[in-house]
């Protein structure tokens, strides 16, 4: 249990320092409101990598060859919910969408990227 929860401090830590990141350049470069609040983007992200790298965890635990479907499928419901996430923002009426939608898919792909080498590594300790 440990070990899981080292899980939650790097991605605890890699939100917090991402949302510094992209609240600093994003007030002192660009002059505008995002349709989402930034701290909505980050946990929306932290809660679903979260909850997909412990249910790979306990799946690894309870049935270990069926870790790849259920991280498959994890990863499926994460992109469908992010789309539903924003559709909000693609059906409003605001002009420029797009640095709003930039705003949510950069942090998207950095949380995909750590949660990749999250899962990769706690398999590859417990397989070795």
């Amino acid at each position: 249990m440990q070990k899981n929860n080292a899980h939650f401090i790097v991605l605890l830590v890699l939100a917090v320092v991402l949302y510094g990141i992209h609240s600093y350049l994003g007030m002192y470069f660009f002059n505008i409101t995002p349709f989402f609040p930034l701290w909505q983007i980050y946990l929306f992200l932290f809660i679903t990598t979260a909850l997909l790298v412990t249910t790979v965890y306990y799946q690894k635990k309870r049935k270990p060859q069926s870790v790849f479907a259920v991280f498959m499928v994890g990863t499926l419901i994460k992109m469908i919910l992010a789309l539903l996430f924003l559709l909000p923002l693609l059906l409003s009426d605001i002009p420029n969408k797009i640095l709003d939608v930039v705003n949510f898919f950069i942090p998207y792909l950095i949380f995909l990227t750590a949660e990749v080498f999250i899962i990769n590594k706690f398999l590859l300790k417990n397989n070795a």
